[in-house]
């Protein structure tokens, strides 16, 4: 059995999230109430916390918060729409072009398979290496949210020296199996993705 006291089962820079708040991002009023509050991570919204309507204002407005707030020491992370919609690029290079130094964490949705990863990767090394930034510095979080990305989630784990956590979400997850209820069967229905996810993660010392 692994000794979870034994730091070098992890990342050199793993770093414990007891609490991580999502709010959306086009709500400056919102994002300021999450960095004054007592969460370890707060994340910007840009996928299901704002309507279709309001995305690409949302950017704008996620940029001001980042550069304006004062996060009191938490983890800065944001949550662009997904790899594949039409607005991840223009997520991700018109905020992390104007906000990167200020930035900690991208929260990647709805990631199937690791070269959802390394795309995201490579997306964000380029903006950094163009912009002057630390290569490497912004990590990343994926939302384990299907059946493809259950399956797939040893090596999402292993994709990227970014990635330093999965997130399990059970809703999409759901409504991706086609469950009539996400959360009554909890223990029942979902305890195989969790335990994967939490194994995948574990192995690959995030």
């Amino acid at each position: 059995m692994p000794d979870f006291h034994d730091q070098s089962f992890t990342a050199p820079d793993f770093a414990i999230r007891r609490s991580e708040l999502a709010c959306p991002a086009h709500s400056l009023k919102m994002m300021a109430k999450a960095a004054a509050s007592e969460a370890d991570e707060v994340i910007f919204d840009l996928e299901d916390g704002c309507a279709l309507s309001q995305k690409e204002a949302a950017r704008k407005t996620l940029v001001e918060a980042f550069k304006s707030l004062d996060f009191q020491g938490k983890i800065r992370a944001f949550r662009p729409n997904g790899i594949h919609t039409k607005f991840f690029y223009r997520d991700v290079i018109d905020v992390v072009e104007a906000a990167g130094a200020t930035i900690d964490v991208m929260v990647l949705p709805k990631i199937h398979e690791a070269a959802d990863v390394m795309f995201a990767d490579r997306l964000l090394t380029q903006i950094e290496q163009n912009m002057g930034l630390e290569v490497g510095r912004i990590k990343l979080e994926a939302l384990v949210e299907s059946a493809k990305g259950v399956l797939h989630a040893e090596q999402i784990a292993a994709a990227s020296p970014r990635l330093v956590s999965l997130i399990f979400g059970v809703a999409d997850y759901a409504g991706d199996i086609g469950a009539r209820s996400p959360v009554r069967e909890q223990f029942a229905l979902y305890h195989y993705p969790k335990a994967k996810t939490v194994a995948a993660a574990r192995a690959a010392g995030i």
